[in-house]
């Protein structure tokens, strides 16, 4: 099975939490700002009690590195089992370059008291529009036969200041033309200004003589207004490309 192994092992458990039939869910999981430097920005954000009984939810937000304050309409709320509650979350947008993250935390405790039921952190990304440098690298890629085909192992650097979540593709050429593609069925992987993303598959190959002893990996992320950027590093089977 494909796989993707991330430096920062509780930022993925962090951000995968979400509301189940027994707790709180949120909508939206992720807030995602685009906006210019001193204007307002605000979003309304809904909290819906999935358990049995009435929670008491309680909420804060804050940025991971600045002092800016984000308010939030509601800090805390009563919810009846099957209710909703909106909540608005707002700032005014700093004076940063590229984008700045931060998070939601929202926690319920059921009526009758005791332990916290259910617990979520949702991230927040503010983008300041016109500052943004959006790059991604691949600064190695290698291949291996294995059980069932060519195992490619390939690295992805975000190499801008924003956020991405890119995706990742393998091609191997055919001797008689044409190729064998797969895309890396990895989970969704954000990656934050400077950080990098291991990942790996199995590019299914019968028969070895069938294709040329070198592929492509080919890393691509959608920009704001939906055009696909892709960046590619060839590589060896049984080495690892220069």
């Amino acid at each position: 099975m494909p796989s993707c192994r991330r430096r920062l092992l509780a930022f993925f458990f962090l951000s995968a939490l979400r509301g189940t039939a027994s707790g709180l869910e949120v909508q939206p999981e992720t807030l995602q700002f685009r906006s210019r430097t001193g204007d307002r920005a605000k979003k309304t954000i809904v909290i819906t009690n999935n358990g049995p009984s009435e929670m008491r939810v309680t909420l804060s937000a804050s940025w991971d590195a600045s002092r800016e304050r984000i308010r939030l309409s509601k800090k805390d709320m009563k919810l009846a089992p099957g209710r909703s509650g909106e909540v608005e979350l707002s700032f005014k947008v700093p004076e940063v370059e590229g984008e700045i993250a931060g998070n939601l935390s929202v926690a319920g405790v059921p009526r009758e008291g005791g332990w916290v039921e259910s617990r979520s952190l949702h991230r927040i990304y503010l983008a300041v529009a016109g500052t943004e440098r959006l790059s991604l690298e691949v600064p190695w890629a290698r291949a291996r036969e294995a059980p069932g085909g060519v195992r490619v192992e390939a690295v992805l650097r975000n190499s801008g200041n924003v956020h991405l979540q890119p995706k990742l593709s393998a091609s191997i050429p055919l001797r008689d033309g044409g190729a064998i593609d797969k895309i890396f069925e990895s989970r969704a992987v954000t990656l934050l200004p400077g950080e990098t993303g291991e990942f790996s598959t199995t590019v299914p190959v019968e028969d070895f003589e069938r294709v040329f002893s070198s592929g492509t990996v080919r890393g691509f992320f959608r920009r704001p207004g939906g055009k696909v950027e892709n960046v590619g590093r060839d590589f060896l089977i049984g080495g690892e490309a220069p």
